[in-house]
């Protein structure tokens, strides 16, 4: 069954599916923890952590505790991660020729992301993909029990509410693997 473009919208998440987001967020992890003497975590776990709420990032690495070492923890992670994304963030390959071949062929495109929408805003300029994105939602972790509820919650929210269908697509970093999930009518 072919699909009509200008009814499908195609749902990107950002870490690990246009941002390679491993380039800085192992380096950023790794700092932070070791400057408030958590050490022992491997590059694997840090990967696995990405794109996680921020607030299961300080359970798994801290527990329940909520020290001091937390805070520091918090203010280290925001600088460090900032200024790598700052500095190193980059597209998968053929990033911008898949996003610009979907728009030609008349796609919508739409963000979802738990990043603050200025974080959002400065990946997405430094990555050279803003203008690609007709919606920006940003999401609470808390909002959501699953990706599919996020998904419709953000056609309802945007202007066009009577897409007949979406896909969403997202690269499982540890994994490298894609999943496609169809839409319903709303």
């Amino acid at each position: 069954m072919q699909l009509e473009s200008s009814k499908v919208i195609v749902i990107f998440d950002v870490d690990g599916t246009i941002n390679q987001t491993e380039v800085y967020a192992v380096k950023a992890y790794r700092k932070a923890l070791e400057e408030v003497g958590k050490t022992g975590f491997s590059d694997k776990e840090f990967i696995e952590r990405i794109g996680a709420p921020f607030e299961q990032d300080v359970r798994y690495f801290f527990g329940e505790n909520q020290s001091e070492q937390v805070e520091i923890f918090k203010t280290l992670i925001q600088k460090y991660w900032i200024d790598g994304m700052k500095e190193s963030a980059k597209t998968f390959e053929g990033i911008h020729q898949m996003l610009e071949g979907l728009k030609e062929k008349g796609y919508k495109l739409a963000i979802c992301s738990n990043a603050s929408k200025w974080e959002l805003d400065v990946i997405l300029r430094k990555l050279e993909v803003n203008d690609y994105f007709e919606i920006k939602k940003i999401y609470e972790s808390s909002e959501f029990e699953s990706t599919d509820q996020k998904i419709f919650y953000i056609i309802y929210l945007s202007d066009f509410k009577r897409s007949r269908n979406c896909i969403l697509q997202k690269r499982q970093n540890k994994l490298g693997k894609q999943r496609k999930i169809g839409g319903r009518d709303l």
